[in-house]
């Protein structure tokens, strides 16, 4: 009967070193990286066009619609010509407002002065942060948990009284100094010592502070919007898993292929072993069965678990936070079972270290597998 140590030629050649072993783990850890990419960019798609990930999708997007409509409605959030505008555009024209409400209208002819969030009628239709404490939360008392609202508070806030006839008008001098500025670029004059340079920073700073603070207001005391959130973030969360799953899915499809199929028709072989002229055998140094390979590459699986982060990584960059943090199974988050992955490769890495002279990592032992080299000098 013929002896299964004769299955290999290799079985007597020595075990790859440990920095062979290093490279080999970085080389397939990249390989099987970039097929995982691959292949969920061709899963994604299918996932897509799924009822359910469809209907999830559609209720995020709903819910994103509503929250920003809520910001519009209280006058928090501006647009111009479709996009947000931006806050120190808004702080700016906030500022322009107050001088064109206090002049009434008597001011220097420049095109600052022409825009569509220009509030001539800031008074009479009080709108941004006046709009949200003077009419917004009255309206809306019932839904508040927070009682800070109308002009006098905001006043306050504004910390400028010296500056203001009736808030928010402002008095004419000061007026008249702001309006030689916009117009003018006349930076020279002063009031009460303070120039006008200051002054309207001053005012422009107090607006942005108060816009951040009803948007945080809002946020946190709007019961409307509380609710909103909570959905939001639990249909985000559905839809992170369902990702996560995709990506899961092609990263144990990529270990199949590299670690089982790959290995069948190279004879032992993944890229790595090809590039550094090694092969994978059974323990005994027999050719390595299927079953052994097999094992192998599902091991191998939970051994580059922790490449998933890298993964998501490249794949939604700033947003990846929201898929390391979400709750998978028993309120367990994603980076903790990341973490948790990142142990095997270096528990093997200690193995390899002490496991003279087989050099065996756990992978090895787990399957009855090792790694010799192909060719001795």
């Amino acid at each position: 009967m013929k002896q299964p140590v004769l299955d290999s030629v290799y079985q007597f050649n020595p075990a790859f070193s440990i920095s062979k072993r290093i490279v080999a783990y970085l080389i397939d850890g990249l390989v099987t990286l970039l097929l995982s990419l691959l292949l969920f960019l061709c899963l994604d798609p299918l996932f897509a066009k799924s009822g359910s990930v469809g209907a999830v999708s559609g209720r995020l997007s709903s819910y994103s619609k509503q929250i920003e409509q809520t910001f519009v409605e209280a006058s928090l959030l501006q647009y111009e010509d479709g996009e947000v505008e931006d806050d120190a555009k808004v702080g700016e024209d906030f500022v322009y407002s107050l001088v064109l409400t206090s002049l009434e209208g008597e001011v220097g002819d420049i095109s600052e002065y022409e825009g569509e969030y220009i509030y001539p009628d800031l008074d009479d239709n009080p709108r941004s942060i006046l709009y949200y404490y003077s009419v917004f939360k009255p309206q809306h008392a019932e839904d508040f948990d927070s009682a800070s609202s109308g002009l006098s508070y905001l006043a306050e806030r504004f910390g400028q009284q010296e500056k203001f006839a009736e808030f928010p008008l402002l008095k004419r001098e000061v007026a008249l100094l702001l309006d030689d500025l916009i117009s003018h670029h006349d930076s020279k004059g002063e009031y009460e010592g303070e120039g006008v340079n200051a002054i309207y920073s001053s005012l422009h700073s107090a607006f942005l502070s108060c816009l951040r603070e009803a948007r945080e207001d809002l946020t946190e005391h709007y019961g409307p919007l509380i609710e909103l959130y909570s959905s939001f973030e639990d249909t985000r969360a559905s839809l992170v898993r369902i990702k996560i799953a995709e990506l899961t899915l092609s990263f144990a499809f990529a270990c199949l292929a590299y670690y089982f199929v790959l290995p069948l028709l190279c004879h032992g072989r993944t890229i790595s072993l090809l590039l550094l002229s090694g092969v994978c055998l059974s323990g005994a140094g027999t050719k390595a069965r299927w079953y052994q390979l097999l094992a192998r590459s599902v091991f191998l699986f939970f051994c580059g678990f922790a490449n998933l982060a890298l993964l998501i990584l490249l794949l939604y960059g700033q947003y990846a936070s929201y898929f390391l943090q979400v709750p998978l199974f028993g309120g367990v988050s994603f980076y903790m079972v990341d973490i948790f992955a990142l142990l095997i490769p270096l528990c093997s890495l200690l193995l390899l270290c002490f496991d003279k002279p087989k050099r065996r990592a756990l992978s090895d032992l787990c399957t009855y597998t090792t790694i010799k080299e192909k060719g001795v000098d």
